[in-house]
């Protein structure tokens, strides 16, 4: 008598729970595929394309002996970026 060699009950449940793993699996991916796609899908549908925009006010100081000009750009809504006061200096990307 061979008692390593499972039931026949045995082979049939397993081959169910196999059936119903390999339809879970598939059942997750295609959600997660449908999720994906409908967020996406919303994303895009509420999205204006519109940007920040930047407008730029200028002022001219004729006070001194030499004319100069300064811009400051003003985020929408009226919100100006922090500006840093120093020597200027610009880098390439060249080594």
């Amino acid at each position: 008598m061979d008692t390593n060699r499972p039931a026949p009950n045995d082979l049939a449940a397993r081959d169910r729970a196999t059936r119903r793993l390999n339809q879970l699996t598939t059942g997750v991916a295609l959600a997660s595929v449908l999720s994906v796609a409908g967020f996406g899908a919303l994303a895009a549908a509420t999205d204006s394309g519109a940007g920040v925009t930047t407008t730029t006010s200028a002022t001219t100081d004729t006070s001194t002996s030499g004319t100069t000009t300064s811009t400051t750009p003003t985020l929408e809504g009226g919100l100006a970026p922090s500006s840093v006061s120093g020597p200027a200096h610009a880098t390439t990307g060249g080594s």
